[in-house]
C-alpha cells in the first residue's frame, strides 16, 4: 500500500510538473534515510533489551519456582538486588529507545523543509516558466505524500529479511531426511511379533521369560526372575530386596502422591518430559474457567507512582501540546499557499512564498525539537515507572506465604509473565498513550479554533460531519488490527498441538502417530483459515465503505464551500484552509480512538498490578518482617509439634496431619520415614513456617514459631531440599546464596563440606 502510494505520488507529481518533480526527487533521501537508520538502531536496541530482560526473567523464574529455598535462605533481598541491577540496564536501553524514536518522528518534520524548497522553486516556475500555480501546488502535495509513504514503507523491509531467514530455516527442516523414519513403509514387515521388551520397574519385568540386568552399559546378569532372585549376592536380588523394603500399596501411593503433589512447591514438575502418560500444555488456554476480576484501577495512584519524574512528565506534555499544534498550523499553511501562486504580480508572489517558506522552515525546526523532548522525556518517565513497578511487584510477591504460590494462577511462569507484560502495558499507557492523548487534544482544539476563525459557517458543517470521517478512519484502522489479532487467537489451538507434539516427540514417534498428529494439526488450521477469509471480506468491504464515505463527506465540504464562495462570503483560499485543517484533525482523532483497546488492556494491567501491591500476606515474610516478633537470646534447637492438624489450603477437605506429635531434643537427629504422601515434607514445611497449622502448635525451644521473627528464625535453620536448585551465575554465587557477605574462607569451607571443592576449584 505504501509503495503504491509512493509510486503514484511520484507519477502524479511528474505529470503535473516534471521540472518540480526532478528538482524535488533527491530530497527523498531526507525522508528515507532517517526511517532506515531508526529501524536498524531500534532492532539493535531491541535485541539488547531482549537479552537483558531474558536475564531478569530467568532470575525471577528460578527464584519463584524454588520459592521455599529462597525463603529458607532468606535470600529475598539478594534476589531483588540482582533484579534491580538488571532492570537498571534495561532502563538505560529504554531511554535510548525514546531518544531514537524522538529523532525518527521528528525527522518527518523534514517534509516541511522540502515544502519550503518546493514553494520557492515552484514560484519561479510560475513566474518564469509559465507553469500553472494549480499544477505546481498539486505536484507538490503528490510528491510530499509519496515521499512520506516511502519513509513509512522502507523500515518494513526488515521484515522481509527476517522472513527470508526464517523461511530458509523452515525449508531446511522440511527438506531434512531423518536417519530413522518411523513413517517409512519400506523394509520388511513381519507377519507376527512374538518378542516383548519391558523395562524400568521390577514389578513390570517379574513375569518376563528372560531378564537382562544392566549396569555401566553392560549386561551383568541374565535369566528368569526365579533364577536371578535366588542368586546369592546378585545385583537383581539386591534390587528386589531394596524394593521390598520401601514398597507401598500402589493404590494408596497414587492417592497420597496426588495429595502431596497439590501441596508441593512450584519447583516440582507435574509431568516429566519423557512421561508417556501426559501431554503437557505449555501454552495457556483461552477457555479459562477461572475468570480473574480486579477492582477498578486507580489512576491517581498510578500518577503518584510517576511523581519522582514529574519534571520529565511536564516537559513531555508541553512538547506534546506543541507538536499537536503543528499539524493544524501546517494544514493552514498548505491551504493558504495555493492562493500565493495566483497573486497578480511577481513581487507579491515572491513576498508571500517567502513568508510561507519561512513558516515551513520554522515548523521543521520546531517539529524536530519538540519530538525529541516529547519522546525522550516520556521514555525516561516510562522506563523509570516500569522498573519501579516491577521491583515493587517482586518485593511484594516475595513477602507472600508459600500457599499462595501453590495456586495454578500463581505459578512461576504466570508470575513472570505478569511482571513482564503488565509493567510494559502500564508503561505504554502512561508514556505512549498519555503522550498521544495530549497531542490529540492539542491538535483538535487548535484546529477547531482556526477553522472557526477562518470560515465559521464552513467549519460548523465540517465539524458536524467530522464524526463520520473519524468513524471511517477508525473503522479502517480497527479492522486492519482485528484481522491479525483474531487470526493469532484462532491459531492458538493448532500451535498448541504442534508444541505438544514436539514436546512429546518420543511418545508420538514410538506410537507411529506422526500422520495422526499432522491430521489433527491440519484440522485445527480450518478455523484460522475460515477466520482469515471472513475477516478479509469484512475488512475489504468495511475499508472500501469507509473510504467511500470519506469521499462523500469531502464532496459535501467542497460543495458547501463553493456555495459560500459563490455568495461572496469567503474566498477560495479560505475553503482550502478550513478543509485541510479540519480533515487532518479527523485523522488524528481516529488514530487516537483506535487505541481504545490498548487503553482497556492498560487499565486491566493497572488493576492487576495494584491487586498484588495491596495484598497482605497471611504469614509474614522475612523480607518485610522489620524485626517484628521475638528473637531468642540463645537458640538450642529443640523442636516440638504438638497435636497438629493440617491440610493444604488448596485441599482443605483432605487433611495431611491429624493429631500429629513429634519432639526433637536439642543436639539430636531425627529421621522421618514413610510412604510417599504421608506428610514427611509437610512436617519440614511447618517447621520452616511455610504454612501455619490449623490446630496445635509448632514450638522451638518452647516458643510458638508464630511469635518468632520470621527472618531471624529462618536464618538460624538450614535446609537441604529434596529437589536440588542451581541458580544461574557462578558456582561461588550459588554457594553464597544464603549469605551474600560470606568470606572466601567460608566459601571454601562450605565447598569442602559438600565434597565439591576438588572439582570446582
Amino acid at each position: 500500500m505504501h509503495t503504491s502510494q509512493f509510486i503514484s505520488g511520484l507519477a502524479f507529481s511528474t505529470y503535473f510538473s516534471w521540472r518540480l518533480s526532478l528538482v524535488a526527487f533527491p530530497t527523498l533521501l531526507l525522508l528515507v534515510i532517517p526511517g532506515v537508520m531508526y529501524g536498524k538502531y531500534l532492532l539493535y536496541l531491541s535485541n539488547k533489551s531482549f537479552k537483558e530482560y531474558s536475564k531478569a526473567n530467568t532470575l525471577v523464574e528460578q527464584a519463584l519456582s524454588s520459592i521455599k529455598t529462597v525463603y529458607s535462605f532468606t535470600a529475598e533481598k539478594n534476589i531483588i538486588e540482582k533484579y534491580s541491577m538488571i532492570l537498571e540496564e534495561t532502563k538505560k536501553i529504554g531511554v535510548k529507545k525514546g531518544l531514537a524514536k524522538g529523532l525518527a518522528v521528528g525527522s518527518t518534520g523534514l517534509s516541511f523543509a522540502i515544502w519550503a524548497l518546493l514553494a520557492w522553486y515552484g514560484s519561479h516556475l510560475v513566474m518564469y516558466k509559465g507553469e500553472s500555480g494549480g499544477n505546481i501546488y498539486t505536484a507538490g502535495i503528490a510528491f510530499i505524500m509519496g515521499g512520506l509513504a516511502l519513509g513509512v514503507a522502507l523500515p518494513e523491509v526488515k521484515y522481509f529479511t527476517e522472513a527470508s531467514v526464517a523461511a530458509s530455516q523452515i525449508f531446511d527442516r522440511i527438506n531434512r531426511i531423518p536417519q530413522i523414519d518411523s513413517e517409512d513403509t519400506n523394509g520388511l514387515i513381519l507377519e507376527t511379533i512374538r518378542g516383548e521388551v519391558v523395562a524400568h520397574k521390577l514389578s513390570t519385568v517379574r513375569n518376563a521369560d528372560l531378564i537382562a540386568v544392566m549396569s555401566g552399559g553392560c549386561v551383568i546378569e541374565l535369566g528368569s526372575h526365579n533364577d536371578l532372585i535366588n542368586t546369592q549376592n546378585g545385583h537383581y536380588a539386591k534390587l528386589a530386596k531394596l524394593q521390598r523394603q520401601f514398597s507401598t500399596d500402589p493404590d494408596q501411593q497414587d492417592q497420597n502422591s496426588q495429595l502431596e503433589s497439590h501441596a508441593s512447591s512450584a519447583a516440582r514438575s507435574s509431568a516429566s518430559r519423557s512421561s508417556p502418560a501426559v501431554f503437557t500444555t505449555p501454552l495457556p488456554s483461552d477457555k479459562d474457567p477461572h475468570t480473574i476480576s480486579h477492582p477498578p484501577p486507580s489512576f491517581s495512584r498510578l500518577i503518584y507512582l510517576t511523581s519522582p519524574e514529574w519534571k520529565q512528565g511536564l516537559i513531555g506534555s508541553l512538547s506534546a501540546v506543541a507538536f499537536g499544534a503543528i499539524q493544524p498550523v501546517y494544514a493552514l499553511t498548505i491551504g493558504g499557499m495555493i492562493s500565493a501562486f495566483f497573486s497578480p504580480s511577481h513581487e507579491q508572489i515572491c513576498a508571500r512564498i517567502q513568508t510561507y517558506s519561512l513558516i515551513f522552515s520554522a515548523l521543521c525546526l520546531v517539529s524536530i525539537i519538540v519530538n525529541l523532548l516529547q519522546h525522550y522525556n516520556f521514555g525516561h518517565m516510562g522506563e523509570h515507572l516500569t522498573k519501579r513497578i516491577r521491583l515493587k511487584m517482586l518485593e511484594k510477591i516475595l513477602t507472600f506465604e508459600a500457599a499462595w504460590f501453590d495456586e495454578e494462577k500463581n505459578s512461576s511462569g504466570a508470575l513472570c509473565a505478569r511482571l513482564s507484560n503488565e509493567a510494559a502495558m502500564v508503561k505504554s499507557l502512561v508514556a505512549d498513550r498519555v503522550s498521544l492523548m495530549v497531542q490529540t487534544v492539542s491538535a483538535v482544539v487548535v484546529a477547531m479554533v482556526m477553522g472557526l476563525i477562518v470560515a465559521w459557517k464552513l467549519a460548523l458543517v465540517m465539524i458536524a460531519v467530522q464524526p463520520l470521517i473519524i468513524l471511517c478512519f477508525y473503522t479502517r484502522k480497527v479492522l486492519l488490527s482485528s484481522i491479525s489479532s483474531n487470526f493469532v487467537k484462532a491459531q492458538n489451538e493448532s500451535t498448541q498441538i504442534a508444541v505438544e507434539a514436539v514436546y512429546n516427540h518420543r511418545v508420538v514417534t514410538s506410537f507411529s502417530s506422526v500422520e495422526k498428529v499432522l491430521g489433527l494439526f491440519d484440522r485445527a488450521q480450518d478455523g484460522p483459515r475460515r477466520e482469515a477469509r471472513k475477516k478479509s471480506w469484512l475488512a475489504g468491504a468495511g475499508m472500501g465503505s469507509a473510504q467511500g464515505l470519506t469521499f462523500v463527506c469531502w464532496a459535501l465540504d467542497f460543495w458547501y464551500g463553493g456555495t459560500l464562495v459563490r455568495d461572496g462570503e469567503i474566498s477560495a483560499g479560505d475553503v482550502f484552509k478550513t478543509f485541510f485543517v479540519l480533515v487532518s484533525t479527523g485523522k488524528v482523532i481516529a488514530e487516537a480512538g483506535s487505541m481504545t483497546s490498548d487503553l482497556a488492556k492498560g487499565s486491566a494491567a493497572v488493576a492487576s498490578v495494584f491487586d498484588i501491591l495491596d495484598r497482605q500476606s497471611l504469614i509474614p515474610g522475612s523480607y518485610n518482617s522489620a524485626g517484628d516478633g521475638t528473637k531468642l537470646t540463645n537458640l538450642s534447637g529443640g523442636i516440638e509439634l504438638k497435636d497438629v492438624d493440617f491440610a493444604y489450603p488448596r485441599r482443605p477437605e483432605a487433611p495431611v496431619l491429624r493429631q500429629f506429635n513429634l519432639e526433637v531434643r536439642p543436639g539430636t537427629s531425627v529421621g522421618l520415614v514413610g510412604k510417599s504422601g504421608c506428610g514427611k515434607s509437610t512436617v519440614i514445611a511447618l517447621i520452616q513456617r511455610f504454612y501455619d497449622v490449623e490446630r496445635g502448635s509448632v514450638r522451638v525451644d518452647g516458643v510458638d514459631i508464630r511469635g518468632l521473627d520470621v527472618g531471624w528464625y529462618r536464618r538460624h535453620a538450614a535446609l537441604v531440599g529434596q529437589d536440588p536448585v542451581v541458580y544461574s551465575g557462578s558456582v561461588r554465587e550459588n554457594i553464597v546464596f544464603g549469605k551474600v557477605g560470606a568470606t572466601e574462607d567460608e566459601v571454601v569451607e562450605a565447598a569442602r563440606a559438600a565434597n565439591a571443592h576438588e572439582f570446582i576449584s
